[in-house]
C-alpha cells in the first residue's frame, strides 16, 4: 500500500470516535500486521531498538543507563521499543504517552515472547490483563500514560532520552512545533 493511502486511512482513523479500536480491529482482522509476524517484529527491534541504543550510547557521557530517564510519544500497541530498550539498554525510568489509550495486554504478552526468543531470555514474564499498566511499571519500569506530548506534567530538564516512531505523520502540523518545545522543555541539558 501506498504512504499516501496509508496515511488518508490513518487520518480518517484519527478523527474518528472509536478509530483507534476500528484500526486496531483493521489492522488485526483485515490487514493481519498485528501481533507483528516473528520477521516484522525482528526488523523493528533492530530498526528502532538496535539503532536507538547505538545513538545513546554514541552520544552519552555515561554507562550508567539504570540512572536514565527515557520518554516517547506516541508508542502505540505493543511497546516495542520502550520494552526493548529496557532490555539492551537496562534504562532506568521509561514514560511512555499516548493520547488515547492504545496498549493491548495480547500484544504486551506477544512483544515480550519475541523479546525472550530474540535476546535468548530463559524465562519470558506474562502479563496480568487485569491491569496491564500496573504490571507495566512494576516489572519494567514503564509508566504509561495519556497526555497530550505538547503539554506534559514532566519537569523541566527531567528527561535524559526522547524517542517517538512513526508518530509525526498522525499529528496535525500545527501541533508539531508545539511538542517539540516541550521536548525541549523537559530534556536534561545534554540528552545524556
Amino acid at each position: 500500500m501506498k504512504w499516501t493511502h496509508k496515511a488518508l486511512i490513518q487520518r480518517i482513523f484519527s478523527i474518528l470516535p472509536y478509530g483507534e479500536k476500528l484500526n486496531y480491529f483493521a489492522q488485526k482482522h483485515i490487514t493481519h500486521n498485528l501481533p507483528l509476524s516473528y520477521e516484522a517484529f525482528k526488523k523493528n527491534y533492530e530498526a528502532k531498538v538496535l539503532t536507538t541504543s547505538k545513538i545513546i550510547k554514541r552520544y552519552s557521557n555515561t554507562d550508567e543507563y539504570h540512572t536514565k530517564r527515557y520518554f516517547e510519544f506516541g508508542a502505540g500497541w505493543d511497546l516495542l521499543t520502550p520494552i526493548g530498550l529496557r532490555k539492551v539498554l537496562g534504562l532506568g525510568a521509561l514514560y511512555v504517552v499516548d493520547v488515547r489509550e492504545l496498549i493491548k495486554a495480547e500484544l504486551i504478552k506477544d512483544t515480550l515472547s519475541k523479546y525472550a526468543l530474540i535476546l535468548q531470555e530463559k524465562t519470558s514474564i506474562t502479563p496480568s490483563k487485569s491491569d496491564i499498566k500496573q504490571f507495566l511499571a512494576d516489572t519494567l519500569g514503564i509508566h504509561y500514560s495519556l497526555q497530550d506530548a505538547s503539554n506534559t506534567s514532566f519537569a523541566e530538564s527531567s528527561i535524559d532520552y526522547i524517542g517517538s516512531y512513526a508518530v509525526l505523520e498522525h499529528i496535525p502540523i500545527l501541533s508539531i512545533k508545539a511538542i517539540l518545545k516541550e521536548c525541549y522543555k523537559i530534556l536534561n541539558g545534554g540528552g545524556g
